[in-house]
């Protein structure tokens, strides 16, 4: 089956194809926002005024979707390692913005079904189709995209593309808060449904697959380097990766990133309430940490090229603990930078965490369903944290609770980081 839904003309610009890859792979990463946990959680609120669900049930019905949606992730990352990126891209976008329409009508919906069991099955079914969709597919096969197009310049690629998803994955929360702010939660979501429409085309008219399908090799290398190309083509399968200690490292530092952002921005208005911020104070809090993260996530991925990958996997788990302890003291005074910096020295270091690494250690013939697999885990544990982070509120009284249990988990692997291993040799 060919991958090609038509063929692109590559050899038509006058430099390497690989650097619209780059640029448009990174734009459909942003257009994942709406499946992401912080593109869930700013309509966390309007959906339980909708439905007339409580908080505990929203989580939990989040909870399941995402749990239902991360099953699927290795038959994604396979399908995409047959039938191609543009195909498995085209049909998530799409999905994803006939999603968001859906959503618009919550209200009407909720009253013809009548709420009980129906309107669970309803939200879960929703759940599940963004998650999958946004943060799973879309996200997962753009990455892995960028990093079939390059092999020595892979770290630049990656901080290029990771500063423009970290840049845009920062304010987006802010973004969604003042979009609602001023059109509503109904037409927010019809807006987030255009914008992905847009997306659709970008993907359409520019992704392609990996160089060799277009006669071209990684880096824009010339034929007479065909070692490099033959080199990039091997790689090691999901079967032998998932026996290695750093395979699991990696999946684990990368997930509980997910855990803490997913549980932290899913209850973001709640948060605020508890730590008592004003609305600006909360849309300052993600501008400070854009601007820092930006800094951050260039700093990793030119890192990554120079230093021991234990090393960037364990500043990764150094920032949650700075977080933690923000997060801990309720974000008060000095706390509240503690906080912000923090939250942007994991958030930037995991671009490189999430992206570098798997190439690097394992290669890019079977990037997909190893990328797939690391993507089931990071979903399952962005789905646990708004459960976790509602159980520590409801029952505990507090989301000082699950900052403790962050802190803890955060320490311990960053401990487990450091004793990852260089690869003797790119798979």
């Amino acid at each position: 089956m060919s991958k090609h839904v038509f063929p692109i003309k590559v050899d038509r610009y006058p430099f390497y194809y690989g650097w619209i890859v780059m640029i448009v792979g990174a734009l459909g990463m942003l257009g994942s926002i709406p499946g992401q946990p912080f593109g869930v959680s700013a309509f966390t609120d309007s959906l339980l005024d909708a439905t007339d669900v409580s908080r505990d049930q929203l989580s939990a019905f989040y909870l399941i979707g995402t749990l239902l949606s991360a099953l699927c992730l290795p038959i994604i990352g396979k399908i995409y390692d047959r039938i191609g990126v543009r195909k498995v891209m085209l049909t998530a976008t799409f999905t994803l913005a006939m999603m968001q329409l859906l959503l618009s009508y919550t209200t009407e919906v909720s009253q013809l079904i009548g709420g009980g069991v129906l309107l669970w099955v309803y939200l879960v079914m929703i759940f599940f189709s963004i998650r999958i969709m946004g943060q799973g597919t879309m996200a997962l096969v753009s990455r892995a995209m960028i990093m079939k197009w390059f092999d020595k310049k892979r770290g630049i690629a990656n901080a290029v593309s990771g500063t423009m998803v970290s840049v845009g994955f920062s304010i987006a929360p802010s973004l969604l808060l003042i979009l609602l702010y001023h059109y509503g939660w109904i037409s927010s979501y019809r807006i987030l449904a255009l914008s992905l429409l847009v997306i659709f085309v970008l993907v359409f008219f520019f992704y392609a697959d990996a160089p060799a399908e277009y006669g071209l090799y990684p880096d824009g290398k010339k034929s007479g380097e065909a070692d490099s190309h033959d080199k990039q083509e091997k790689g090691s399968p999901l079967s032998l990766a998932i026996r290695t200690y750093p395979f699991w490292i990696i999946c684990l530092v990368t997930a509980f990133c997910n855990f803490f952002i997913g549980g932290f921005t899913f209850h973001i208005t709640s948060i605020a309430e508890e730590f008592m911020w004003s609305k600006e104070a909360m849309v300052q809090f993600f501008i400070y940490v854009t601007v820092l993260s930006v800094f951050f996530a260039l700093l990793a991925n030119v890192l990554s090229d120079f230093v021991r990958s234990s090393y960037i996997l364990a500043f990764c788990m150094l920032g949650i603990v700075i977080a933690s302890f923000g997060f801990m003291m309720k974000g008060e005074g000095i706390y509240y930078y503690v906080l912000v910096v923090g939250f942007a020295i994991f958030s930037g270091f995991f671009t490189a965490s999430a992206a570098v690494f798997h190439p690097k250690y394992f290669g890019n013939k079977y990037l997909g369903q190893i990328s797939g697999f690391n993507m089931l885990v990071m979903v399952v544990f962005s789905s646990i944290s708004p459960f976790i982070f509602s159980l520590s509120k409801s029952h505990l009284g507090s989301y000082s609770w699950a900052a403790y249990l962050c802190l803890a988990i955060s320490i311990i692997l960053l401990v487990a980081a450091l004793f990852v291993k260089e690869p003797k040799q790119n798979q």
